[in-house]
């Protein structure tokens, strides 16, 4: 992010524009006036190598692409090729180039290709690789710089021994033939609560632990059903009086109304509110004064209230949550939550039926997926892998959360106890030429004056 800002500071420093966007809401609350780039460019959630951003030819947004000289992208490489395609196809059209990429405007991609990959839903390996920006066509006119040393564990008194670590992992070197490897032995353990307590020690103390306890820690795991586990099971060891809210839910018909008419929905409330689509907040959502929330939606992006935004609950009623921001430009900072409608994106289930779903737009934060906790940086991390790594690049993400070595945790299975294996999958083909922890990929109109 350093890297990113500098460069942004300098270039408004001449008087020019520059517009700044990243593909998660996490790593846009780092990156000084960003938002997420489907936000910002209001890319369509279902892509083709066609597709367009619906921006109209007069506005806001419009005029500011007019304006700008620079785009900094980053988190790209877990970006579908198809969103980056569209961007490029938008701003020719609006700027009336076509002959450049971009309409002519100079873009920086930031990313690590041994990070996560766009994620395909049921996708196989070819699925995921074949969608990666790798692949897309604007690749060719891309230049590579790299940069070398990891800034994240720079206050590690180990730093050139872990980087060297990390590295490894990211390739997939040190592999055995069924793609596991082996964990230094004081990183692990097979007792929970052993490894809940060293990544939140007295978490359940009275008074309940301040708001910044949790700015520097956190949970990982690889799957949403593991995260949902640790998180109830945590949320019961914190003190203070568990409050539950249970959503209102309803089917939508396929002409997309709900007339809220008795025998309208065919399904009993309490079964809706067993079903968990990726995009939805829980039907039952349990909190307490004090815990850790993750914002789902974007609400106010210019107040911080970004999809990934963490808080912690300030106080709880049936209609509105007060919660204290953690992390970004707005930390420190009071807001209200409201309930609101949500419906899930659209391929994200493989329900029958369409769902509607009245929540506040909130979960539990004291476990993260690895794939939502992408640009993050914190002291403290603990790792589940209980259940391994299913994906590209999870393990290495998930290691390299931590700004020490010394302050990661890993709970293995009991099986793994005594040898301290994982999983590590890692795809070789889009590594080529990747040799850095973080790749600043600059298009070849870059400016030079």
């Amino acid at each position: 992010m350093f890297v990113y800002n500098t460069v942004c500071n300098t270039v408004c420093g001449n008087g020019w524009i520059v517009l700044c966007v990243a593909s998660s809401g996490i790593a846009a609350l780092l990156l000084h006036g960003s938002h997420t780039a489907h936000l910002t460019f209001k890319i369509p959630i279902s892509l083709n190598e066609e597709s367009t951003c619906p921006i109209p030819k007069e506005g806001r947004v419009t005029s500011l692409i007019q304006a700008t000289r620079l785009i900094i992208w980053d988190k790209i490489t877990m970006q579908h090729r198809h969103a980056v395609e569209a961007v490029d196809h938008t701003c020719r059209d609006i700027l009336g180039v076509h002959d450049r990429n971009f309409g002519g405007i100079t873009v920086v991609f930031g990313g690590d290709f041994q990070q996560i990959l766009p994620v395909v839903p049921k996708g196989t390996r070819e699925d995921v690789v074949s969608v990666s920006p790798l692949r897309s066509v604007l690749w060719a006119d891309i230049k590579v710089l790299k940069l070398t040393q990891n800034m994240r564990v720079a206050s590690d008194p180990n730093a050139r021994e872990f980087s060297s670590w990390l590295l490894d992992i990211g390739h997939g070197r040190g592999r055995t033939t069924d793609e596991t490897i082996c964990l230094p032995q004081e990183m692990a353990t097979s007792d929970s609560e052993t490894f809940i307590n060293q990544v939140y020690p007295g978490i359940g103390s009275i008074p309940h632990p301040p708001g910044d306890y949790f700015l520097d820690q956190m949970i990982l795991a690889p799957r949403n059903s593991d995260v949902g586990d640790l998180n109830g099971h945590i949320l019961g060891m914190m003190s203070g009086e568990e409050e539950v809210f249970p959503s209102v839910d309803s089917i939508v018909d396929e002409a997309g109304v709900d007339d809220g008419l008795p025998g309208h929905n065919t399904f009993p409330a309490e079964f809706l509110r067993t079903l968990h689509p990726p995009s939805l907040p829980p039907g039952e959502l349990r909190s307490k004064p004090g815990c850790p929330v993750i914002l789902l939606q974007n609400l106010c992006p210019t107040q911080g209230l970004c999809n990934g935004t963490r808080m912690v609950v300030v106080r709880i009623s049936r209609r509105v949550l007060e919660v204290k921001l953690i992390g970004g430009d707005h930390h420190g900072e009071h807001t209200f939550i409201p309930r609101i409608t949500l419906t899930p994106t659209e391929g994200q289930t493989s329900f029958a039926f369409a769902l509607k779903r009245c929540q506040f737009p909130v979960n539990l934060a004291f476990a993260l997926t690895i794939n939502k906790a992408q640009g993050q940086s914190v002291k403290k991390v603990g790792i589940d892998l209980q259940v391994p790594v299913f994906s590209h690049g999870q393990l290495y993400v998930a290691l390299s959360r931590a700004t020490s070595s010394q302050n990661i945790s890993v709970l293995l299975p009991d099986a793994n106890r005594d040898v301290c294996q994982t999983c590590n999958i890692v795809y070789p083909e889009v590594l080529v030429d990747m040799v850095s922890l973080a790749v600043l990929k600059v298009c070849s109109n870059f400016l030079t004056t």
